[in-house]
Order: C-alpha cells, then sequence, then structure tokens
C-alpha cells in the first residue's frame, strides 16, 4: 500500500487537486483504493505530518488539526483539536489500541478507532522527539536529555478519574536522565528500551527497571 499526500496549497491557490490517474498508477503496479481530505482550513494551515500504521492513517496539521482514517475504506474516523496555534509537535506513533502525540508541553493518547482521549499529561521538559509505546509504557525524550517512560494503565485509570494533571507525578514509571537533548525516538521492544541524544550515544534501558543494559 502506497500513501500519497497532496499538499494544501494547491488549494490555497484555487487549483483543483489533482489525483493521479489511472494509467500513472498502472505504470507502477498501483491502482487507487481511497482518496480523503484531512480537517483543516488551507488558506492559514498546512499539514505537519503524516503518518500511518496497519489500521489508520493520521494527518497532523500546524495548528493542531489532527484526521484520523480507517486504512481500509479511507472513511474520516474522527478529528480533534491538539494544543494551540503554533505549538511545537512530532509525528504521531501508534500501539494497537492508541496513537500518541505530542503537541506543545504534552502528550496526548487517542483511541485509535473512536477518536476519544485516553489521556493527556504534560510533560516536565518539552518534547523533542515523537512518543512511542509499548504494552505497558509510553516513552517520551526531551529538550533536557531526559527519557521519561509513563505507565499506561496509571495514564488511563488517572485520566478517567479526572486525576490528571494534578497527579501526572504518579503516572511516571521512571526517568533517565542524559548529557544532551534526545534526538531520535525510542524503539522498544517491550523488554528493551533504546534511545540516542545529541551526544551520538546509543543507551539500551530494561523497559520496566530502567536499569542500564548498554552504552556505547
Amino acid at each position: 500500500i502506497v500513501q500519497l499526500s497532496v499538499s494544501a496549497a494547491e488549494a490555497q491557490n484555487a487549483r483543483p487537486v489533482a489525483l493521479p490517474s489511472e494509467r500513472l498508477l498502472n505504470q507502477f503496479g498501483l491502482e487507487l483504493a481511497w482518496w480523503n481530505q484531512g480537517t483543516l482550513n488551507p488558506t492559514l494551515d498546512r499539514v505537519a505530518h503524516f503518518t500511518s500504521d496497519e489500521d489508520v492513517t493520521v494527518v497532523q496539521s500546524r495548528r493542531g488539526h489532527v484526521t484520523g482514517f480507517d486504512n481500509t475504506t479511507g472513511r474520516k474516523l474522527w478529528v480533534r483539536q491538539l494544543g494551540t496555534s503554533g505549538d511545537v509537535s512530532f509525528p504521531a506513533t501508534s500501539n494497537p489500541d492508541i496513537v500518541v502525540m505530542a503537541v506543545g508541553s504534552n502528550v496526548y493518547g487517542i483511541h485509535k478507532f473512536s477518536g476519544n482521549m485516553a489521556w493527556d499529561v504534560p510533560i516536565a521538559g518539552a518534547p523533542s522527539v515523537s512518543p512511542v509505546t509499548d504494552s505497558k509504557h509510553v516513552y517520551v525524550g526531551t529538550v533536557s536529555g531526559a527519557v521519561r517512560a509513563y505507565d499506561l494503565a496509571k495514564l488511563t485509570h488517572y485520566y478517567k478519574e479526572a486525576l490528571l494533571p494534578r497527579w501526572a507525578n504518579l503516572t511516571q514509571a521512571w526517568v533517565y536522565q542524559t548529557g544532551s537533548s534526545i534526538t531520535t525516538p525510542a524503539v522498544t521492544t517491550g523488554l528493551v528500551v533504546n534511545f540516542a541524544p545529541r551526544d551520538g550515544q546509543l543507551y539500551g534501558l530494561s523497559a520496566d527497571e530502567r536499569k542500564l543494559r548498554f552504552r556505547f
């Protein structure tokens, strides 16, 4: 499956959006399965990030509009406004249940198919890369060089009980401080989480206990 994002500049300039022709697609052994449009104002906004997993495609705009599409049918599943205009954002990531996005100083968990908010949590130290999840944690690299792991079960529970953001610190499983800003999203197996700061070192920590497995 190949997915394409058409620039909003065409809409701003009052030109019709040109989809690839069937003849052109056939040259590459492709056919058009579906098309749709993200929710944004093309005269004021632009697509910032375009990501996809096996279930959904997520389009994020610079002004915080986020649209989720079903990958099978192309149906627009949900639209959310996250953060405010001008907030720095990073491409969405996901696990089988939720889509996770860092916008401004918060990280948001959105139910993948309904678009309902699963949780949102403020981050101590601005995020510097996309957050990454496994089945137990969400890992957030920050500009201060800290990697913070948050417990997904606690995030869900505290959000449902309206205890966030007041008790956000209680949802943090661990924090590991490096010497410089984190520049790559974490890579996790569920047992080991790997990440790299700006100084070029590569770290590997146990996902549950923060125990250093390697550094080089």
